[in-house]
């Protein structure tokens, strides 16, 4: 195995992508996973290498790898005559994800309503905050559904995707 060596920057950037993947509700592992796999020189890498390079456990790279692997966020192959797997980023599912994320307005949305709906004829329930992100919630998916539409428009991307909702 050869050892996978990074630069101060690279480690840095891989780093700061594990603490964005922390935001989205990803473990600090399988940020740093995900960040190791864009940042690294190599296209892919092994078991091994990915736990020396970002000094985890058996354990924890395991759970990293298999989560991000059932999500499609990572993929695996083999080499003949090799029984190591080698990983990679995927990027088939980028798009879907993407979106999903997205779609979690829409559902916050639809929660906010029926909160606001059955909480009408409470005092200090219905005050102006929960419409105003309703408001919100329902302008943001409009600009989000558009924006998409126009940048699968100008690609020219025939695509069943496009409408996602």
């Amino acid at each position: 195995m050869t050892e996978l060596t990074l630069t101060e920057e690279q480690q840095d950037l891989v780093e700061r992508i594990g603490m964005l993947h922390d935001r989205l509700g990803f473990s600090p592992a399988q940020g740093r996973v995900v960040g190791l796999l864009l940042v690294s020189p190599q296209t892919s890498l092994s078991f091994d290498e990915i736990r020396s390079a970002l000094g985890l456990s058996k354990s924890s790279t395991s759970a990293a790898l298999n989560l991000l692997l059932s999500l499609g966020s990572v993929e695996y192959f083999t080499r003949p005559g090799e029984r190591k797997r080698f990983f990679r980023k995927s990027y088939r599912k980028w798009e879907a994800s993407l979106l999903e994320r997205f779609g979690v307005f829409l559902s916050l949305r639809e929660l906010l309503q029926e909160a606001h709906d059955l909480n009408q004829g409470i005092p200090d329930r219905s005050g102006p905050e929960i419409p105003r992100m309703i408001d919100f919630l329902e302008f943001l998916e409009k600009a989000i559904d558009e924006a998409y539409q126009q940048w699968a428009t100008e690609r020219n991307l025939n695509d069943e995707r496009t409408d996602h909702k």
